[in-house]
């Protein structure tokens, strides 16, 4: 009798030794995936901001040439775009940290646990 159960305690723990080694190699494949998941999604926003940056560019070019012609001054035209970025920049730099930092933390947070 004291055999028989001997020898569940060992199968038992037999077993518990392999659901530990499971469970591990499961948490490293979900960090894996994680880290895939999350340098993915990094390198799509890099490569559509990379796609945008010529757009924007181009278009804030031929706004500037609209307005030259509505000013009658390309070099003022220029300095008003400048401007305009200007505001928006310390507008930006203001909301940093109230309101633009914590919503990326949450977004990265979001996405890591998801």
């Amino acid at each position: 009798m004291e055999s028989n159960h001997h020898h569940i305690v060992e199968s038992l723990i037999e077993k518990a030794e392999v659901y530990s080694g499971l469970k591990a190699k499961l948490i490293v494949y979900k960090g894996i995936e994680k880290a895939s998941d999350s340098l993915s999604t990094l390198l799509s926003a890099i490569i559509v901001v990379m796609v945008f940056i010529p757009f924007f560019a181009l278009l804030n070019i031929g706004i500037c040439l609209w307005l030259s012609h509505i000013i009658n001054s390309l070099a003022d035209s220029f300095f008003i775009m400048a401007g305009f970025y200007l505001l928006i920049g310390a507008f930006l730099a203001l909301l940093r940290k109230k309101i633009i930092k914590p919503s990326l933390a949450n977004l990265i947070v979001k996405h890591i646990l998801k």
